[in-house]
């Protein structure tokens, strides 16, 4: 226990590190859904009954049974790791409001940090509102717009998309989704972005 208070007072003195923990926590995730799809995963660990404890009283406890009819190990971890998005993006935006101003982050001088930041948030609305279903939810002065990232190549053209459900293809999937978090945190935080690097293949 005094271990997680730990890191947590860590994150709390050093906000930027969450930055890290997120994409550590996202990019795990989806290793296990690549090893959930290649057969390299159990797909009985989550069709069997278990006991939930809490740490600090372990007298107390609950039966948590297994569903009668389990969903398939590849999707289990498919919604884990949109869970983890959601919390990836809604932190990122969180502290890139703290560091850039809350309203000041969407009409920087500078295209590249107000496209990102604005990209960023219309993300992090879609998967807030409806994580396993990220649903595009734009607010009329947003609409109709075109946002441009050229460092990355994503262009966002927000025309037709309030309440649209195609959130990750329209970001370039999830590598799409990865390197617009990287980029991000280039931005909200360089001190901490190098820990974090990605490479393009091919």
């Amino acid at each position: 226990m005094s271990d997680l208070t730990e890191r947590q007072k860590h994150l709390i003195e050093n906000p930027e590190w969450s930055l890290v923990t997120c994409l550590n926590t996202l990019f795990n995730s989806m290793r296990l859904v690549q090893a959930a799809r290649k057969g390299l995963l159990d797909p009985g660990l989550f069709s069997k009954d278990f006991t939930l404890v809490n740490e600090d009283d372990p007298s107390t406890g609950i039966q948590v049974r297994a569903a009668e009819k389990p969903i398939p190990a590849d999707l289990i971890l498919e919604n884990i790791m949109k869970n983890v998005a959601a919390t990836c993006f809604m932190q990122f935006d969180e502290l890139a409001s703290q560091k850039l101003g809350r309203g000041n982050r969407f009409s920087h001088k500078d295209s590249d940090i107000r496209n990102t930041c604005m990209i960023l948030y219309l993300v992090r609305c879609a998967f807030a509102h409806n994580p396993l279903t990220p649903t595009w939810l734009i607010k009329p002065h947003f609409q109709n717009k075109v946002f441009e990232i050229p460092a990355i190549e994503l262009r966002l053209d927000t025309t037709g998309l309030h309440r649209k459900i195609d959130v990750v293809p329209r970001i370039g999937g999830w590598v799409g989704a990865s390197r617009l978090l990287q980029h991000a945190h280039k931005l909200i935080s360089p001190e901490t972005s190098t820990l974090m690097e990605l490479k393009q293949t091919g």
